[in-house]
């Protein structure tokens, strides 16, 4: 495993100095969430060791070249290892991207490969996301812990991280159809706005898909994590799966909707 990378408020701009307390704030609230269920975090910066990781996991299909440093070029990246002792329990990557137009900067190809690579002929092309950004993706949980709430947390959760070491103005994500069509980008991973971005072969997968792009505005994450924090504190006697919107919830117990609570 790669060096792990120690968060704490000296590696926060003085841009960001309003929402540190906010954003640490959701970090121990998290935290201490993940602990309910004897969860563990470690957040690692070496993505040749969460390529690794993925590559021998059950159930996952494949590693997406997004995150893979032996296909594209990364200014800059972590992923998040939850584990129950020796289990592993679920992992998410997360990547630094600068770019003053992002869908053309997908379009080129270098999400996916780098250069030379072949254009992809996405349905978006307008300029409106730019700037710094965060691309989230790679998340894989373990099968005896789908269900849990590890994919309503986890998402939120890297976005914090990408808000506190990068000062993102935005955060980007990528689902095929067939996820989007369960509603589970909207209310698990919390997405401001789904839009069809690709439709077609698809050189990452060499087969025919059908893409949404998931988008979040720093301003909508902010208040999501505060959203969260009252959340998770409110109920403290509540368990992951107890608060998100999709989850398998514990016999005899109504489901919290924690969608009318907390966005993002």
């Amino acid at each position: 495993m790669g060096a792990i990378m120690r968060i704490d408020s000296r590696d926060f701009c003085e841009s960001v100095e309003q929402s540190t307390d906010l954003l640490l704030s959701y970090r121990a609230s998290a935290t201490e969430l993940l602990q309910r269920d004897k969860l563990t975090l470690v957040i690692d910066e070496d993505m040749t060791a969460f390529v690794r990781t993925l590559s021998g996991v059950p159930g996952n299909t494949g590693v997406n070249p997004s995150f893979n440093p032996a296909e594209t070029d990364h200014d800059a990246a972590v992923w998040i290892d939850v584990r129950q002792g020796s289990e592993r329990a679920a992992v998410m990557a997360v990547r630094y991207i600068e770019t003053p137009a992002y869908y053309p900067w997908v379009r080129s190809g270098l999400l996916w490969a780098r250069k030379p690579c072949p254009e992809i002929d996405i349905a978006i092309d307008d300029p409106t996301i730019g700037g710094r950004l965060a691309h989230t993706g790679g998340l894989w949980v373990h099968p005896r812990w789908r269900g849990t709430g590890l994919s309503w947390l986890l998402p939120r959760l890297i976005r914090v991280l990408a808000l506190q070491l990068w000062q993102i103005d935005f955060s980007t994500g990528l689902v095929f159809e067939q996820l989007q069509r369960t509603g589970l980008a909207k209310k698990n991973y919390g997405a401001q706005r789904e839009r069809f971005l690709f439709d077609g072969w698809f050189p990452p997968t060499g087969k025919r898909e059908r893409l949404y792009a998931l988008e979040y505005d720093r301003d909508y994450l902010l208040e999501g994590v505060r959203n969260d924090i009252l959340l998770i504190r409110h109920n403290a006697d509540k368990k992951m799966r107890d608060l998100a919107p999709i989850a398998n919830q514990r016999k005899h117990q109504a489901p919290v909707h924690a969608g009318n609570v907390a966005r993002p």
